[in-house]
């Protein structure tokens, strides 16, 4: 064909072509399969939805401690203080009964290394759990700096604040340092006891979510922020749990600087009948809880409420909700008020606000506390909960999980839940918006140019 480079024969370009095809087939086959999601709906089971602290953290510990095989236990945020040692207490009850315990953190979730001997990764050890830490950095000098930092401000006297606030700086500007694949976090909450019990949702192992009072008011955040999260607890369903199971050793044996490729073989039945339920793993590769939530969202004809402590959408989810709204359904949204962890992202979620409110969705700011939950109901039957917040980090990077469910029972239970969230919040209304503040709208724009990296 070309002088330069020689003929090229029709025989050899009919099967360069033929290769390009079926490249283009399996790649088409790839992208396929990463927006469905291989796992079965499990029949089965009692699903309960907890959303006290204290009855939260008595039935969660009570599970662990009660193991008699072993216990899986992943979560994004690991603290030192008395969640963190409560837990430890029912690890090594555990153990003592002949368990055995898997504790999977993140690296930048979680600051269970700050306090030497007596951190609560030290406590989790002793009291008999294997312990990992995911994705952490190839680099050494972060630690030599933490340790000057620790050295620093020992020397300076009682400076915990401002020390905390230095290393969570130098994690930080490692991130920024170490490439793209340090995004890649595992944000999930996963706990396993046995064969039978499996926990999902948004609880954190830190004093923040630790219950406070018998009142079902948590702990504080800072002194003044309370929490309000969920928790979902699902036993007697074997499948369940087999799933979970599944989702906890794809990222367990995952070694620090391997490619994080999740697989999960496909299951038999990919449609849920009354009654049943499953799990959605999600990651960078396989993006299975945005398609769920757009799915749910679109095939909803009724009701679509949902909670997050994060609103920086993707252009997909906003325009579905907007959508959702403008054919009929009741869209709600509950979102944090002046309580919030990252208030840049409270301000950059007001982005949003005008169109939503524009086609009909109802946005709600919580009030009592800080609103962390991660949770969904659409129509009088569906439920989709876990550990995924609506902004791009939870939809584009990390790993997360969740349950989709097809129980009335529990949608109801979860119904009621956001009904009394509605009580406790304000909402956000068209007219009062259009007339919100000079300062409200500057912070809005200023924190607008910085959400694409939230």
């Amino acid at each position: 064909i070309n002088a330069e480079y020689g003929v090229v024969s029709h025989g050899a370009m009919s099967k360069l072509a033929s290769k390009m095809k079926a490249g283009a087939a399996a790649a088409l086959d790839r992208f396929r399969r990463r927006k469905k999601n291989p796992l079965g709906f499990a029949s089965g089971g009692n699903a309960k939805l907890y959303s006290c602290p204290q009855e939260t953290w008595d039935k969660f510990l009570g599970d662990i401690a009660g193991a008699k095989e072993r216990v899986l236990l992943e979560n994004y945020m690991f603290e030192d203080g008395r969640a963190t040692d409560a837990v430890a207490d029912a690890v090594s009850a555990a153990t003592k009964g002949g368990a055995k315990v898997k504790v999977l953190t993140d690296w930048v979730g979680s600051d269970l290394t700050t306090s030497g001997q007596a951190s609560g990764q030290a406590k989790l050890e002793a009291a008999g759990a294997r312990f990992k830490v995911f994705n952490p950095p190839n680099t050494k000098w972060l630690e030599t700096m933490r340790e000057k930092a620790g050295f620093l401000f020992g020397r300076l006297g009682n400076q915990e604040p401002l020390r905390n606030k230095m290393i969570q700086a130098m994690r930080m500007s490692a991130r920024v340092g170490m490439g793209e694949s340090v995004f890649h976090r595992t944000h999930r909450r996963i706990t396993v006891v046995d064969q039978d019990v499996g926990w999902v949702g948004g609880m954190a192992v830190a004093d923040a979510w630790w219950h406070g009072d018998p009142h079902c008011s948590t702990a504080l955040i800072n002194g003044t922020h309370k929490v309000r999260d969920n928790m979902l607890r699902i036993d007697s369903n074997p499948m369940l749990a087999s799933q979970l199971t599944q989702a906890f050793e794809q990222l367990w044996y995952c070694e620090p600087g391997q490619k994080q490729h999740t697989h999960y073989p496909e299951q038999a039945q990919t449609s849920a009948e009354l009654n049943q339920l499953r799990v959605v793993p999600h990651s960078a590769q396989h993006r299975l809880f945005g398609q769920t939530l757009y799915s749910q969202i679109q095939g909803s004809s009724k009701t679509a409420w949902l909670c997050t402590p994060y609103y920086i959408p993707t252009a997909k989810l906003h325009r579905a909700l907007r959508k959702a709204a403008k054919r009929g359904v009741d869209v709600r949204l509950v979102l944090p008020g002046y309580a919030t962890d990252h208030p840049m992202v409270r301000f950059a979620g007001w982005h949003y606000y005008s169109k939503l409110l524009e086609a009909g969705v109802r946005v709600y700011e919580y009030q009592p506390g800080f609103m962390h939950a991660k949770a969904a109901v659409f129509d009088d039957e569906w439920v989709l909960m876990g550990s995924a917040n609506l902004d791009r980090f939870s939809i584009l990077t990390n790993h997360e999980l969740a349950v989709e469910a097809r129980i009335p029972s529990l949608n109801a239970q979860l119904t009621q839940q956001f009904k009394e969230d509605f009580g406790n919040s304000h909402e956000i209304l068209a007219e009062e918006w259009n007339q919100r503040s000079l300062t409200s709208r500057l912070l809005e724009k200023a924190c607008q140019q910085f959400q694409f990296g939230m």
